[in-house]
């Protein structure tokens, strides 16, 4: 059944997978390089204490009996005591062998499950940014925006208006506001930010792009850092040319600031992997980073990581190419972590626009 997204479930569609036994644990090679920790949290400490009382027992009866043979000089009862010694032996390695074995299923069922849950988070991401991308160049061809910016006139309430009835209905973003071809900001949604008008933002380097650009397929977006535009915080503002009536040109543009902090939030905390009781595990957290591991979300965790964190991880996974997958081991703030990656691929009708972030899922192991 779908999990879901910020309380959204979609249609009532159900999902099966089957593998076969056979086929899914003879993946995992007994070669294979995986730590056998008892302080782990895979560990299946229960099955070594079973292990321990049966071995303790046995050995307990078996002197008890040595020391009885001896006493009363029964001597042939010995053998069988001892053969009683090999079958302990047999049992406890037996449950070793085991031990080890349900160890190894647990890494690789963890490793896997922290995979996925990066994979399908850099997903949401990348498909939550391209609606974004959407957006802008859709709303740039509002012919009321248009006609708005042909006009000339100085007072653009009405403009400010038609912008806040959309954003009601997109609730993903703080503010839309239209600026002219010389990119002063004339018309907000947000009636909070209304101290923004007749703010010159020609300097931008995502404005210059969108203004020059004369296709209404193209759009410009920011990289992500803090702005004036987002109460000082970091985001990504999306930006679209409106065009000219006459279809000539460019009579300005529009932005619209994606409200990153809570809707990337939200993406990690409902990809976060669960046990099998549906319980968080302890100490786990998510990540979108940048090539230079400098935290754009991060899940709710227990560990006082947020944006002002900087990881400082010695991994591989912030060369690799887009769409990498997979799962690392490393230590972080003294605690093992199985941590599973993925490198955002963008998504298909991006065009051409790049920008490889990062997601990190730790789980304690």
């Amino acid at each position: 059944l779908a999990k879901g997204y910020q309380g959204f479930k979609g249609l009532p569609w159900q999902c099966l997978s089957i593998e076969s036994v056979k086929e899914s644990l003879g993946n995992l090679k007994e070669s294979e390089d995986i730590p056998l920790n008892s302080l782990s949290s895979l560990f299946p400490k229960d099955l070594e204490i079973l292990n321990l009382e049966i071995h303790t027992a046995l050995l307990i009866v078996i002197l008890n009996g040595k020391i009885m043979s001896l006493k009363n000089n029964v001597k042939t009862f010995l053998p069988v005591l001892d053969s009683f010694q090999e079958i302990g032996e047999d049992i406890q390695s037996i449950f070793s062998s085991s031990i080890s074995h349900i160890h190894k299923i647990s890494y690789k069922t963890l490793a896997s499950e922290v995979s996925l849950s990066a994979r399908l988070s850099s997903d949401i991401m990348d498909r939550n940014l391209y609606e974004r991308a959407n957006d802008c160049r859709w709303w740039a061809l509002n012919t009321k925006f248009i006609e708005s910016l042909a006009s000339n006139k100085d007072d653009f309430e009405e403009t400010s208006n038609d912008l806040a009835a959309i954003n009601n209905l997109y609730t993903v973003y703080t503010n839309l506001f239209i600026y002219n071809k010389s990119g002063i900001i004339v018309a907000v949604s947000n009636s909070d930010e209304k101290n923004i008008i007749g703010k010159d933002i020609s300097k931008f380097p995502e404005v210059i792009e969108a203004l020059k650009s004369f296709d209404s397929q193209k759009y410009a977006v920011s990289k992500f850092e803090k702005t004036s535009l987002y109460q000082g915080c970091s985001t990504y503002i999306y930006h679209a040319a409106i065009p000219c009536l006459s279809g000539n040109g460019n009579s300005g543009g529009i932005g619209i600031v994606f409200d990153s902090t809570p809707e990337f939030k939200a993406i990690l905390d409902d990809m976060i992997p669960r046990d099998s009781k549906g319980e968080i595990y302890k100490n786990i957290f998510s990540v979108f980073l940048d090539t230079n591991q400098n935290i754009i979300s991060v899940s709710e965790n227990t560990l006082s990581i947020d944006l002002n964190t900087k990881l400082n991880l010695s991994l591989d996974v912030f060369t690799k190419k887009a769409g990498s997958n997979g799962y690392v081991m490393d230590t972080f703030n003294n605690i093992d972590y199985l941590i599973g990656y993925q490198v955002s691929t963008g998504y298909r009708e991006y065009n051409g626009y790049k920008n490889n972030i990062i997601t990190l899922v730790f789980v304690p192991c």
